[in-house]
């Protein structure tokens, strides 16, 4: 259904309310990340073009999802995986594979700025 929806032209990049807390419109990709669970792990990895097990990232043609998923308040997926609480064990290892598979992307593991100085500000602060 989802390549049929995309090959339709489906905007990846959407923003709705995530869920019914106080939160600023996000994307599908922030969705994913904000409820860590195994299913959601399947659907972020066929966001990002690994359907195959064991597949190693690789840019091909099809366009990733956006960094930024929520416009509005410029916070990136990352922002979305360390404000949510996680509650059980199995969704904090969930969510650390999440991380681990977006930071293995150089269009995402590039956009984060790690500065050194005394302030030590990042877009995760």
């Amino acid at each position: 259904m989802a390549d049929l929806l995309f090959r339709s032209g489906a905007d990846i990049e959407y923003a709705y309310r995530v869920n019914h807390e106080f939160r600023p419109n996000a994307t599908i990709f922030a969705d994913l990340v904000c409820h860590p669970t195994e299913r959601n792990l399947e659907s972020m990895k066929y966001l990002l073009n690994l359907r195959q097990p064991n597949q190693v990232p690789d840019v091909k043609d099809e366009p990733l999802p956006n960094f930024i998923v929520s416009v509005w308040m410029k916070w990136s997926v990352l922002h979305y995986a360390a404000r949510d609480v996680v509650i059980s064990d199995m969704e904090k290892e969930v969510l650390g594979r999440m991380v681990g598979i977006i930071l293995s992307y150089p269009k995402y593991s590039s956009q984060i700025d790690f500065q050194l100085e005394t302030t030590c500000i990042t877009p995760l602060y």
